[in-house]
């Protein structure tokens, strides 16, 4: 309950995060859903160890680039990571459904 004469804080816009895994470099974005548009909030980059030419090569070098961009993003912007629309291209990709 807001005591009388105080605003309410309006709650905090949805943020998405969305994952590119390219060959060379990790790139993470957070948007916001604003007025329902989306809004660019943030971005960062690193290298994308456990890469080669589009696929994993080590999957516990690239699960370590990823969660540390992902903490890196949560510093920065105080928005926990829990969901990512994930970037992934290449010829040996196929597709799998899942429910995590």
């Amino acid at each position: 309950m807001t005591a009388p004469g105080m605003a309410r804080k309006a709650a905090p816009a949805p943020c998405f995060h969305i994952l590119d895994l390219g060959t060379s470099t990790l790139r993470l974005l957070q948007v916001r859903l604003v007025d329902g548009a989306l809004e660019y909030a943030a971005h960062l980059t690193a290298p994308a160890h456990g890469m080669r030419k589009g696929a994993v090569i080590s999957l516990a070098q690239a699960a370590e680039a990823m969660q540390k961009l992902a903490a890196d993003m949560e510093q920065r912007t105080v928005v926990p990571v829990e969901r990512v629309f994930l970037s992934l291209t290449g010829a040996q990709v196929k597709g799998l459904s899942s429910q995590a």
